[in-house]
């Protein structure tokens, strides 16, 4: 006999209200069974469910790492550009300076204008380039901190 065969010999049983010892016995297997099936039934269904919450966890996650991969590749081709724009030497500042780079100018200008000899030509490139330094260092960098 196969399981099949059994199986229905067993829900046979069953409907007719079968009363022996064997009979009883199949009766249990078979509800037995009735319920591993449902029990199979319902995991399945939540192994399908989870199987999708995976995939579009994956979905998501590699959608997300491509967004990095973009962005990445983004900011490299920036700094790239950024140091061909920017020449050895030179740094980026405002147009018009902002109230730091002032205040400083004018504390080195206060400063060297004690120790200042219009005329000499080496006391106006350096009195120049003294506040000028001064005010570059003062300025937002892009990042906006101090230079």
């Amino acid at each position: 006999m196969t399981v099949d065969e059994a199986i229905a010999k067993a829900e046979q049983w069953r409907k007719e209200g079968a009363c022996g010892p064997a009979g009883l016995v199949a009766i249990a297997l078979l509800d037995e069974l009735e319920n591993a099936r449902a029990t199979m039934a319902k995991h399945e269904q939540e192994i399908s469910a989870l199987h999708a919450k995976l995939a579009g966890e994956t979905l998501r996650a590699d959608q997300g790492w491509q967004r990095y991969e973009a962005a990445n590749k983004a900011r490299i081709n920036a700094d790239a550009l950024l140091s061909k724009a920017i020449p050895e030497g030179y740094v980026v500042v405002p147009a018009y300076p902002t109230d730091d780079m002032f205040v400083i100018g004018g504390e080195v200008f206060s400063d060297s204008a004690r120790q200042y000899n219009p005329g000499d030509s080496r006391d106006d490139q350096d009195y120049g380039a003294s506040i000028y330094r001064a005010m570059i260092a003062a300025a937002p960098s892009v990042e906006g901190e101090g230079a």
